[in-house]
């Protein structure tokens, strides 16, 4: 239950972003003269995949994190290697 928990607020989440993006151009491009729907669409697809895409360098430039190479810390990528099998999942970076 607690999965379909966090992917409706993950999907609710999206949801929020994509629609106030979508008012931010509508009202930009209404307030310029410029306002089509296919203008409007590409602008907001545009804007979302990029993004998407530049977000994670930003939140690691912000929190100033590096990646910590195994031999550095082994005990911890042992557990993060442990709570990735046991969750199923592929093995993230470890950052600090």
């Amino acid at each position: 239950m607690n999965v379909w928990k966090l992917r409706l607020s993950m999907a609710g989440t999206v949801a929020l972003i994509i629609g106030v993006s979508t008012l931010f151009f509508a009202l930009i491009l209404s307030l310029t003269g410029a306002f089509d729907i296919v203008t409007l669409g590409v602008l907001v697809v545009v804007f979302n995949v990029a993004q998407w895409l530049v977000s994670p360098y930003i939140i690691d430039a912000l929190y100033k994190v590096r990646e910590v190479p195994a031999n550095e810390q082994p005990q911890l990528h042992s557990m993060l290697d442990n709570l990735s099998q046991k969750s199923g999942i592929k093995k993230p970076r470890l950052m600090i």
